[in-house]
């Protein structure tokens, strides 16, 4: 994961800004339609945490993967994003305790999708590979975008006010989540 993308915007384009999806991919698209969302022309940001929580965190993922094919969709990672795949790909103990805390979680829904009730190290390699590409794309996002004008991130910046010295661990800051 790169710690910070520039992005040269265009005099006069217009940006749009969101973040926390959340498993809501029928949000997302209300609020670009009531924005009249013009892909060839706004330049949209989504500042991270695309998964969990919502009732389809699946089609957030495969959603917000699909938009950021455009040139001008950047897409950071949140908190949410960057723990989620640490633990789908890391302790299955972990996983499995996460879904008692969060019953209905991207992995539990990927398993239902794949047609299995609950989960194991089979199905969540299975969900790993159906899923490489959009996780791929996902632990390699940019935890700050920074143009001429901005500095956009899911969660913030540091007192200082600068990600000097400050590694892709600042985003992190729930330490359920932490390895």
């Amino acid at each position: 994961m790169s710690e910070i993308l520039y992005v040269g915007i265009p005099e006069g384009s217009r940006i749009l800004v969101t973040s926390d999806i959340h498993g809501y991919p029928e949000l997302l698209k209300t609020l670009l339609n009531k924005a009249e969302y013009r892909p060839n022309e706004d330049f949209l940001f989504i500042l991270g945490d695309t998964l969990e929580k919502g009732p389809d965190n699946l089609g957030a993922m495969e959603y917000v993967y699909a938009l950021a094919k455009n040139d001008r969709v950047y897409v950071t990672v949140g908190n949410v994003d960057r723990w989620l795949w640490k633990l789908f790909e890391g302790d299955l103990q972990k996983a499995l305790d996460y879904t008692d805390f969060r019953p209905d979680n991207t992995l539990t829904q990927a398993a239902k999708r794949l047609g299995f009730d609950k989960i194991d190290d089979t199905i969540r390699r299975l969900f790993l590979d159906k899923y490489k590409e959009e996780i791929s794309f996902y632990k390699n996002l940019p935890c700050c975008i920074e143009t001429e004008k901005y500095m956009l991130s899911h969660s913030g910046l540091p007192e200082n006010g600068t990600l000097e010295g400050v590694d892709s661990d600042f985003i992190s800051n729930y330490n359920f989540y932490l390895s």
